[in-house]
């Protein structure tokens, strides 16, 4: 159990899991049933204990600080229960070391940073430090010391068949081969002949080379280890050492040790280096060729857009060449390609030509394939380009307004946040045009309203999909961007909902500050009792939740209750109204990711309150 809940605390830690999901496993740990005593809660606490530091310092923020202020005045109830049905001292102290925690704004204690696991990349520094470095033996004589000082030097050297010659005299030139390597040194060794080492050349001769290598053997870091065919060469070159010893004994000169065995890896017959370089030539024809017709065919479509910007008219002959797949390609390269060297007066007028090849051809859908396309290569447009997606945004308004594609086409495509924040550039260049096109502001803001309101598209879904998915983070996209017209109740429902939940403003009083501060027509509108609707509801559900009364169910209907006369003094018997009460506990329901007996429950409360009656329910459905 509890690693499961740092299993989630960590997905949350890292944005995977929605902020309203971590706030209902906390409520659903600090809950207590209704014949739960206390001491059984020592599960949950504990788990809640473990997961606290993984996410407190996430969700301390912003509008869910109040709702931790909550869950921490509830640990501090259950630390301070006493007798029989008391928490453990060991809970208790799990508890304190979280509202510590809290209180340090999240800094754990030094000593669990000391103790906390640590990550590869931080070890190898250690690991590095600690490592041996070998040092030469002190026994070696100069020749074999400077021959391991020359091979230790060079990482991709290895001792075996090192050695390709012995001499009385030290030779100046000094060939190192392997069965993978070969490397040349002109070294300097002059001063080894007048080592005392030099005089017993000879004499070391008469052993075998091997076993000087042995004898005086020194463990080197080798960067990469001998292969088994190596090792059995060297088996079949340390046979001959009688021979080469009985040389060396009759001659002054050591004669030289034979080579090391070159062992030729057979290449396969498939491969060989005239098919080899067939392959290539090939795979070079047809890089070169597929990249000259890219070249040819984007120099083609440059042409065409130069020729329109200069006569304003479209060259259908050079279009019907085209099969409909290669139209579709020629309109996203005539966007790719006016994305960066075109003022925005021809780009204004390449959307009109846009529009125009599609109505004049008569291919519906051709410009919906296209954008697909082009959105599909977005992340190396903007890499190549700057305001990719403010131009492409002015293609698709045009499209628009000249009614090629749809708003609900276009909300499709971007749900769940895709293509963020084009949808909302999107909207932004709707109001320009419009304006260009001789509409005042207002007027432009209420086309643009009704537009979005008749294709039913939740806004909300165009925010991506994180922990700042939700109504307060609409409201500040929509005011930065200028668009806070399309949901205007956005910037008083927060003020509403904390005159119902912080202040527990009384309906009256509420009434008063509603009828202050609004305007009427944004109180007749459906999305006020919307708004109005969720506030009471999140209030309801909250406080109910975090309440210690046994009955939730009970407590959550007391609240709603509070300000039933509210509702019903805006909705009234109106069922259009009625109607919104019903869609605002859907929405936020399915928004906090509630199960369906939750909804049914709400509905339920309404119903006995009497907010609501079953005839909102058939037109609901309907």
């Amino acid at each position: 159990m509890l690693g499961n809940i740092k299993f989630i605390g960590e997905l949350g830690r890292l944005d995977l899991l929605n902020e309203a999901i971590l706030h209902k496993c906390i409520r659903t740990l600090l809950e207590k049933g209704k014949n739960e005593k206390y001491s059984d809660m020592c599960d949950d606490l504990e788990c809640l204990c473990k997961m606290m530091p993984c996410v407190g310092s996430k969700l301390d923020q912003n509008e869910a600080k109040k709702l931790m202020d909550q869950y921490f005045d509830r640990l501090e109830k259950l630390k301070s229960t006493q007798g029989k049905d008391a928490l453990p001292m060991r809970i208790k102290f799990m508890i304190q070391d979280c509202i510590d925690l809290r209180n340090k704004n999240w800094e754990p204690r030094k000593i669990q940073l000391d103790q906390a696991p640590q990550k590869v990349t931080d070890l190898r520094p250690a690991l590095k430090t600690s490592e041996p470095t070998p040092s030469p033996s002190p026994t070696l004589n100069p020749f074999l010391s400077k021959m391991y000082e020359q091979i230790n030097s060079r990482p991709n050297m290895t001792l075996l068949n090192a050695i390709n010659s012995f001499s009385s005299k030290p030779p100046s030139h000094v060939t190192i081969k392997s069965a993978y390597s070969s490397f040349n040194y002109q070294e300097d060794l002059d001063e080894l002949s007048s080592s005392p080492s030099s005089s017993s050349s000879q004499t070391d001769l008469n052993k075998n080379p091997k076993d000087e290598l042995k004898s005086n053997f020194v463990a080197f870091n080798f960067a990469s280890r001998p292969s088994q065919r190596i090792v059995q060469a060297e088996k079949t070159r340390s046979n001959s050492s009688s021979s080469i010893s009985a040389l060396s004994s009759s001659s002054s000169v050591a004669p030289s040790v034979s080579p090391p065995i070159q062992i030729e890896i057979q290449k396969s017959k498939f491969f060989d280096t005239q098919t080899t370089k067939h392959f290539t030539d090939l795979n070079r024809f047809v890089s070169h060729t597929n990249t000259s017709d890219a070249e040819a065919f984007n120099k083609q479509v440059d042409s065409f857009i130069d020729n329109y910007l200069k006569t304003n008219k479209l060259d259908l002959d050079e279009l019907k060449k085209y099969s409909n797949e290669k139209l579709v390609d020629f309109i996203k390269v005539l966007i790719g390609l006016s994305l960066s060297k075109r003022s925005d007066l021809d780009r204004l007028k390449i959307s009109q030509m846009i529009v125009e090849i599609e109505r004049t051809l008569g291919m519906n859908g051709l410009l919906k394939s296209s954008l697909k396309k082009v959105l599909d290569n977005l992340n190396k447009l903007e890499q190549e380009h700057h305001c990719v997606k403010s131009n492409i945004g002015l293609y698709i308004s045009r499209a628009l307004i000249d009614r090629l594609i749809e708003v609900r086409y276009l909300a499709d495509l971007m749900k769940n946040g895709a293509y963020y924040p084009l949808f909302f550039i999107v909207m932004q260049q709707l109001i320009r045009l419009k304006i260009e096109s001789g509409m005042n502001l207002q007027q432009s803001q209420i086309w643009l309203k009704e537009l979005v309101e008749n294709e039913k598209v939740c806004l909300i879904d165009m925010l991506p999909n994180n922990a700042d998915k939700n109504r307060s983070r609409l409201a500040q996209v929509l005011d930065d961007r200028e668009l806070d017209f399309l949901r205007p109740m956005l910037r008083y429902e927060e003020s509403i909902f904390k005159k119902i939940s912080i202040d527990g403003a009384e309906s009256d009083d509420l009434f008063k500050w509603i009828n202050e501060n609004l305007g009427e027509n944004l109180i007749n509108s459906n999305e006020f009792i919307r708004s109005l609707t969720n506030c009471v509801v999140r209030n309801a559900v909250e406080k109910s939740i975090l309440s210690t009364d046994l009955n939730q169910l009970g407590k959550q209907k007391e609240f709603i209750q509070k300000y039933k006369a509210l509702i019903n003094c805006y909705s009234g018997t109106i069922k259009e109204k009625q109607v919104q009460v019903v869609q605002a506990i859907q929405n936020y329901t399915e928004s906090n990711g509630f199960p369906q007996y939750f909804l049914k429950n709400l509905f339920n409360q309404f119903l006995e309150l009497n907010i609501i009656d079953n005839d909102t329910f058939n037109l609901f459905k309907q």
